[in-house]
């Protein structure tokens, strides 16, 4: 989950829980990883924080960019947004749309 809010984890809580019931319907395990879009911005690019970030949306089997008003975190929704129909993982866009 790649949002601007991680930090407060109730901010999305409707997702999560949502993704937590549907991986118990479907006898899933669902892990949820929690990454703020302002850390895989371009602007970061040489930070070991951002190398790190890309790894684990590299491993992830899907992504969700959820709400948040405000242009902080925009370009780095966009770079994962990118990634995901370049990569053909599957992605959830609830801000910025499909």
């Amino acid at each position: 989950m790649v949002g601007k809010y991680v930090g407060l984890l109730d901010s999305y809580l409707s997702i999560s829980k949502a993704l937590e019931h549907a991986g118990n319907h479907s006898d899933r395990h669902v892990r949820i990883e929690w990454i703020e879009a302002e850390n895989i911005q371009e602007d970061k690019k040489e930070t070991e924080l951002y190398q790190s970030k890309w790894e684990i949306i590299k491993k992830a089997n899907g992504i969700i960019v959820p709400g948040g008003f405000g242009p902080r975190g925009v370009a780095g929704k966009l770079n994962v947004i990118n990634y995901a129909w370049t990569n053909k993982v599957p992605y959830f866009g609830i801000c910025y749309g499909m």
